[in-house]
């Protein structure tokens, strides 16, 4: 079986990372990937390497020129039927096609983003090109069936992890005194990490020991920081950037801060409590899904 994955590649987050462990584990089948993003993230071109990666808009590979925009539809179209692929799955994106793509199955893959598309013409006209959707969560396939009245089939396959060995336990005696609140996400407005640095801000004011690890990267670090150093609290607060061993994040902290505005999984969320770290996180969408609330994490109903 011939397999297309459409995706953009500009970012490593989530549905990124479920690609890259899907192409590292996978057992049959062949794939490609058409990249619709501008660019490749550096970590995911490297765990990339072995994989065929074809980029949506430009006309050579190793140039950046690029079709004129009103023939680019029509170009990956072309991109797509001329590999014959039997599945196309087309991951958190309302790709414009002049005509469904022949010889096909094509498969809508929501990692959040149906929160978040436009209810228009182009959404519609995509839906109804798409033969069916996988969800990872039952609150992600009820926002597609709710907002855009989709009557295909709807198949809610949860995320996962990949296996991994876990690091060293954590050294309790040498901090025992000092809770270690981490959060990891990429740092965008919809992730709102900012209420994780006004929670240390409350703790500390209460005279609690704590500290912040932010693990991540992304165009709100700056301003994150800058709220940091406004509270003035630069010796509570961690800015690790991109982490490629999570696992030693999630050991080096005691309780792990979910705080996005919206999210169809949670797979950090995930993450954390595989390595034993209890979860605060958001009564939202399909958060619940993931963390079971006063068992192993505690959700809040959002006020902020």
């Amino acid at each position: 079986m011939k397999r297309i994955h459409l995706i953009n590649l500009s970012n490593f987050g989530g549905a990124e990372k479920i690609l890259i462990d899907f192409l590292d584990s996978k057992k049959n089948g062949d794939d490609l990937v058409i990249n619709i993003g501008k660019s490749i993230d550096k970590k995911i071109s490297k765990r990339l390497s072995e994989v065929k990666v074809i980029n949506s808009e430009r006309i050579f590979k190793s140039k950046k020129i690029k079709y004129p925009k009103f023939m680019r539809s029509h170009v990956l179209l072309h991109k797509i039927e001329s590999l014959s692929p039997d599945t196309l799955i087309i991951w958190d994106y309302v790709a414009k096609f002049p005509r469904k793509p022949k010889s096909s199955k094509v498969i809508f893959y929501d990692h959040g983003c149906s929160w978040r598309f436009a209810d228009n013409d182009k959404t519609r006209s995509f839906f109804n090109k798409v033969d069916g959707c996988i969800s990872v969560s039952h609150a992600s396939k009820r926002v597609l069936e709710l907002r855009f009245n989709l009557t295909c089939p709807i198949k809610v396959i949860k995320n996962s992890i990949k296996n991994q060995s876990k690091a060293n336990q954590k050294n309790e005696s040498a901090r025992k005194s000092t809770l270690i609140i981490g959060t990891a996400s990429r740092l965008v407005p919809l992730k709102a990490v900012g209420v994780s640095i006004l929670t240390i801000n409350e703790l500390v004011k209460n005279g609690i020991n704590a500290k912040l690890y932010i693990a991540g990267q992304g165009p709100d670090e700056e301003m994150l920081k800058s709220l940091a150093s406004s509270l003035e609290l630069a010796p509570y607060i961690e800015f690790l950037g991109f982490q490629d061993n999570m696992s030693e994040f999630y050991e080096s902290i005691d309780i792990y801060m979910s705080t996005p505005v919206t999210e169809s999984f949670g797979l950090s969320c995930l993450d954390a409590i595989f390595h034993g770290i209890p979860v605060l996180f958001p009564l939202i969408d399909g958060q619940p899904e993931v963390v079971a609330n006063n068992i192993i994490g505690l959700g809040l109903v959002p006020e902020l």
